[in-house]
């Protein structure tokens, strides 16, 4: 019993928690969450018998992990890959692991979502605060302490999606009405990052919560969601906004690292487009693959930057997360990361599409549906959604998945 309690709350402080790992205030408890949940898991893992469940997104996972911990040891800088490692990569095995594994039992899979759905909402709040205090992104949106606007938007919307199958899944109005304005706070907060890929992504993942979702309200409510949203994107441009002094501010804190031959030639309106991810990122990212495709240069978000001239870059990383998998921990990496993203898009698709009998777990299994598709699927074409706090937010998501039960009662 004291293993149950112990495991429950660290596994739910150290969820909650994953927006803010980054931060020295958040990131002792986090890590003191997650070993306390690590330690009660072990124990409640021996006494109820616990085995893989043998699933495809299992054996990819954790295929991905080995081949970036190999990665470490090639690694052009193996000190900042090894502490890059111990930050984000174990800490990613460990929560997919406890989530996957004891996370089978339907309190267990609520108390999970509902912690990714609330580490949403308190990051929203404090990006709230932060805006009030004035300290805000470059088009006047929404920021984060110590992120930038996309990723915060990426951090926000796994836990919209979690949010809105917690509203779908409750029975009681009071509760419904409680996580369905939560999930509109997130909603809110999207938007407000003035992230257009994130725009994109946050319609995409509401959209496709409204098509596998066949609850009473889901599909009404998102559908309106996804089309006001869908109108937001189209009208509220955040380049038109744009001013010399915006272009200057932003160009002033990239000063030490651009050449002046670039400075002379880019524009923030440049730095922010696709064909500036083609040119200054992932053009230099394909050359670096094409040199190094087993290991790659080193696992960590750093790689990029350190490896690739200064004349040959502009942005800091690869903007994608399956070209940024590659270029720090090889082609096969990136490939058993893929095989994850797809396995879990199957998997959560099929029985969305077969039937919807208005479950709690068929609630979530549409909220992770969406998460998957909206973000590290679509997203991660443009961000890279596998690092850090997205990448512990997605071994939240993988693990759920595989503790979902099948349709017919066997767990995924």
């Amino acid at each position: 019993m004291i293993a149950a309690r112990v495991f429950g709350v660290g596994l739910f402080a150290a969820v909650v928690l994953i927006p803010l790992a980054h931060l020295s205030l958040f990131a002792i408890p986090g890590r003191v969450a997650l070993v306390a949940a690590g330690v009660a898991g072990l124990v409640l893992a021996v006494r109820e018998r616990r085995r893989p469940v043998g699933t495809v997104v299992e054996a990819a996972f954790l295929l991905f992990v080995v081949l970036s911990a190999a990665s470490v040891l090639v690694s052009v800088d193996v000190v900042a890959s090894g502490r890059a490692a111990s930050k984000v990569l174990l800490r990613q095995l460990v929560l997919f692991l406890l989530v996957a594994g004891l996370a089978r039992e339907g309190e267990r899979r609520r108390s999970v979502a509902a912690a990714l759905g609330l580490s949403g909402l308190l990051l929203a709040f404090d990006a709230a605060l932060l805006w009030a205090g004035e300290t805000r992104n470059v088009f006047g949106g929404l920021t984060g302490r110590g992120l930038d606007y996309n990723t915060l938007c990426m951090l926000l919307l796994p836990a919209l999606a979690a949010l809105l199958a917690l509203a779908t899944a409750v029975q009681t109005p009071g509760g419904a009405a409680a996580w369905g304005t939560a999930a509109a706070l997130v909603t809110a907060a999207s938007w407000a990052t003035f992230s257009r890929i994130g725009w994109g992504a946050l319609v995409l993942l509401v959209a496709t919560f409204a098509f596998a979702s066949r609850g009473r309200w889901a599909r009404p409510l998102a559908a309106v969601a996804a089309g006001t949203l869908l109108f937001l994107a189209l009208f509220r441009d955040p380049l038109a906004y744009l001013t010399v002094t915006d272009n200057d501010r932003f160009l002033v804190s990239w000063e030490e690292e651009l050449t002046p031959e670039m400075t002379k030639r880019m524009a923030l309106r440049d730095v922010l487009t696709m064909n500036s991810r083609l040119e200054y990122a992932w053009v230099p990212a394909l050359r670096l693959v094409a040199e190094r495709p087993l290991l790659g240069a080193g696992y960590g978000p750093e790689t990029f930057a350190k490896v690739v001239p200064r004349d040959r870059r502009v942005l800091f990383h690869e903007h994608s997360a399956l070209l940024a998998v590659a270029v720090q921990s090889g082609v096969p990496a990136a490939l058993a990361l893929g095989t994850v993203l797809l396995a879990l898009a199957a998997g959560l698709g099929r029985p969305a599409l077969r039937a919807f009998v208005g479950s709690a777990d068929d609630a979530l299994r549409a909220g992770l549906l969406a998460a998957v598709v909206g973000v590290h699927l679509f997203q991660g074409l443009g961000e890279p959604v596998n690092g850090r706090q997205m990448g512990l937010q997605l071994a939240v998501v993988a693990g759920l998945a595989v503790a979902l039960p099948r349709p017919g009662g066997a767990a995924a």
